[in-house]
């Protein structure tokens, strides 16, 4: 007999380690669809500023289910790695290389160049500029997560900067990703509303 340890066979530990990836996607897709939730972020606003989230178990297999569906359209989107993204229904006007400046929004525009902005307001251009981006809403606009205005944001950190013909299809992208992260998170709130809603929807 054989003095040396027994190797386990790769396809008896391949079903195991299978099932685990599986199990921790599915869980990763469940906590990213309940934190998204608009109406999750407004209930636990106070809580979340003070501690790390805690997820909430849904109270039932088909409310579960649900969550981690949206969840699973949720993770690609965050990542920029959703197929959605290359729908770009966005129009750029303004020079190939443009460099960003005082950046607002207005009349569905982001601007660039915004004349002057009303940072009190969420960076309103109350005079608009010459370069900028259309089809952007104001809901996708102010759209924030964790306290940063997502939009503004990504312009604001690169003030000074000529941006690229990708970085400027990038930042489409990024509107896109912001305008389906929205309408996803109403359809979490209307599962959670249709299984009983907060807190009944879930287990005690």
């Amino acid at each position: 007999m054989s003095s040396e340890t027994p190797r386990a066979r790769p396809a008896a530990i391949a079903p195991e380690r299978a099932s685990r990836t599986r199990a921790d996607s599915t869980r990763h897709r469940l906590c990213d669809a309940l934190l998204t939730g608009a109406k999750t972020s407004t209930r636990y606003a106070a809580f979340l500023k003070l501690d790390f989230p805690r997820i909430p178990l849904p109270g039932g297999l088909r409310i579960f289910a649900e969550c981690v569906r949206l969840g699973r359209e949720l993770l690609p989107l965050h990542w920029l790695e959703s197929s959605d993204l290359d729908s770009l229904d966005t129009s750029y006007t303004g020079p190939s290389n443009p460099e960003v400046g005082r950046v607002g929004w207005s009349n569905d525009t982001v601007w660039l160049d915004a004349a002057k902005t009303n940072a009190r307001e969420g960076h309103h251009a109350t005079v608009p500029g010459t370069i900028g981006i259309q089809g952007v809403s104001e809901e996708v606009w102010n759209f924030h997560i964790g306290g940063y205005q997502v939009c503004h944001k990504w312009l604001k950190d690169r003030r000074g900067r000529t941006l690229s013909g990708e970085e400027v299809a990038h930042y489409q992208r990024i509107i896109v990703a912001v305008r389906e992260t929205i309408r996803i998170m109403g359809e979490i709130d209307e599962i959670i509303d249709q299984h009983g809603g907060w807190p009944d929807a879930f287990t005690a």
